[in-house]
């Protein structure tokens, strides 16, 4: 199963809902998801079908379905699934997201894409995961995961949220390909935050302070647009040479006749 760290992920992800239409990662990491599947996927978008899988509170997948794709979403939490089906209803569309396992999957040649946002580090077999991923996707489907990078900087925040891992580059890029992806694009993101994390998971050996980050008081918000507009500038269209996450898009190769009809 998925590690949940006693539930704290699930508490911190509930708590910060209101903060994350807004807060400059999680806002800039939805937009080049989209821009990577708008660029990625083609037809008509109502017939495109995506599944975030690792919904959490559900922004993304409402703001997929806002752009026009037909969009299922999953979750190991049945909390959070809930918590993304009310959210999704209270903004008037429908949803309908399910509790899954990503290491139990169930879905076969279902969806064009699938998005798999910071999901992978916490789960036990990655290998597995990802298999099912595979199996999920339509031949020339597309998956878009985003992971936490720099096996060096494993730290307290990582143990407390229950990361499993860190991921370096080469050791994904090898575990994509050895479950039969074919690599569209990898790249670092999030280098502004590098030399902070690491002065404080590796020469304090404490936590970031993260409470700030969604505080609503002037200077925070204030920083935090601040952010928003170095990471839409800067992060999102450069690759730097390391940065706090790993970003990959890869494909499921056509092998196989497409399955949209079938």
């Amino acid at each position: 199963m998925p590690h949940l760290a006693d539930g704290s992920l699930v508490d911190h992800l509930i708590m910060v809902d209101e903060f994350e239409a807004r807060d400059f990662r999680w806002k800039n990491l939805r937009l080049l998801v989209k821009e990577h599947l708008d660029r990625s996927l083609k037809g008509e978008k109502s017939s495109i079908k995506i599944l975030d899988l690792g919904c959490g509170t559900g922004h993304l997948a409402l703001d997929l379905i806002r752009e026009g794709y037909h969009v299922s979403a999953a979750d190991v939490s049945k909390e959070l699934v809930n918590f993304a089906n009310r959210k999704a209803q209270e903004a008037g569309f429908e949803l309908n997201a399910v509790q899954r396992d990503i290491q139990e999957l169930l879905y076969r040649d279902a969806f064009d894409a699938v998005v798999c946002l910071d999901v992978l580090e916490h789960v036990g077999d990655d290998r597995l995961a990802l298999a099912n991923i595979y199996q999920a996707l339509r031949s020339g489907g597309i998956m878009i995961c985003a992971v936490p990078a720099l096996s060096a900087l494993y730290g307290k925040r990582d143990e407390r949220i229950g990361h499993y891992r860190r991921y370096d580059r080469e050791v994904l890029l090898q575990l994509i390909k050895s479950m039969g992806f074919s690599i569209c694009a990898i790249r670092y993101w999030n280098s502004l935050g590098l030399l902070m994390v690491a002065i404080f998971e590796k020469i304090l050996r404490r936590e970031v302070y993260e409470k700030n980050r969604y505080s609503q008081s002037y200077l925070n918000r204030s920083l935090n647009a601040l952010l928003d507009r170095w990471f839409g500038l800067v992060e999102n269209r450069i690759h730097p040479p390391l940065g706090l996450t790993l970003i990959a898009v890869v494909r499921k190769p056509s092998h196989s006749p497409d399955q949209r009809n079938g």
